[in-house]
């Protein structure tokens, strides 16, 4: 008889926050501001917006999530 093996579900994790728009990396293609509105990476990067702190923190947009 063959042992059961463990069933392991996997988890989503938590988007990831930023306090300066131009720290997020590149492979993040969407952020919320603290308003909530969702914000797309230009195809110049992130550096191509002017880095606002009042709108921090920048938070991940997880497709998962």
């Amino acid at each position: 008889m063959k042992p059961e093996t463990e069933q392991v579900t996997p988890c989503a994790r938590e988007p990831r926050r930023w306090h300066d728009l131009h720290d997020v990396p590149a492979d993040v293609a969407l952020v919320t501001d603290v308003d909530g509105r969702i914000i797309a990476r230009p195809a110049r990067g992130w550096s191509a917006y002017i880095s606002n702190r009042d709108f921090a923190p920048w938070t991940e947009v997880i497709d998962d999530a």
